[in-house]
């Protein structure tokens, strides 16, 4: 899906941040953000924005890393093409590798280096394959878990401001001794105070939890598409006479 062309996957990204900071800033003109930050009196909907700017930040370089390695992939996938590829001679397989221009860091080159594929001619099988698999996964999905964290996280800040606001709504009636008309009006302007941070802060961790964990799915499907490509790469290597 993402192997097509190259920084694909980072464009996908970058379109689905800009409906985002779109629809930020239609919420903005319209005064919705303004209520929220002023209506919450944790102050926890300030941490949900920040938890959610940071995991933004970081599934940016994610998603840029992910590119990165789907751009050489597709340059290994190229090789494939080449008439010394099918001879199966070592020597001319490593020169095609090392005049493709593939970056050392590229972890499809260091699945197959690993898998020796490189070095032993087309009738040889992978050495050890569910070992380098999971490598191969750990490398492409490294520091996924952060994120999916930071959008734990979100929801559980979402949470704490419901409470925080319940115990805000307990509070203004606990210390009202008098029942009068101006007491009446006091405890239920506190009472919708505290009824505003638990809504406002609910659905502020909600909606950005849902956004951070979009743009993540987008990664993991671009990760996910790169290991697919790697292990086929990596079977097309070691047949070369079936992949060409």
């Amino acid at each position: 899906m993402f192997a097509r062309y190259k920084w694909q996957l980072a464009f996908y990204w970058l379109m689905l941040s800009g409906l985002i900071v779109f629809g930020i800033f239609v919420c903005w003109d319209n005064g919705l953000v303004t209520i929220v930050l002023e209506t919450d009196q944790s102050k926890i909907s300030f941490v949900i924005a920040s938890v959610f700017i940071a995991g933004t930040f970081h599934c940016c370089a994610r998603a840029i890393y992910v590119s990165t390695q789907i751009n050489q992939l597709r340059v290994l996938e190229k090789i494939k093409q080449h008439p010394d590829f099918a001879s199966g001679n070592p020597s001319r397989r490593r020169l095609l590798i090392n005049n493709s221009g593939v970056s050392n860091r590229s972890i499809s080159l260091s699945y197959l280096a690993q898998s020796n594929i490189l070095d032993i001619n087309s009738k040889t099988s992978l050495s050890n394959p569910s070992a380098l698999l999971d490598i191969l996964i750990s490398k492409a999905k490294n520091s996924h878990d952060t994120g999916w964290f930071m959008v734990d996280i979100l929801i559980k800040l979402g949470l704490l401001g419901t409470i925080i606001g319940f115990i805000f709504m307990l509070a203004s009636v606990s210390v009202t001794d008098s029942m009068d008309v101006a007491s009446l009006k006091s405890i239920i302007k506190s009472m919708s105070n505290g009824m505003g941070t638990a809504l406002y802060t609910t659905l502020t961790g909600l909606v950005a939890s849902m956004i951070l964990a979009i743009q993540y799915l987008l990664v993991e499907r671009g990760s996910d598409c790169l290991i697919e490509r790697s292990i086929q790469l990596a079977i097309d290597f070691s047949n070369p006479e079936d992949s060409v």
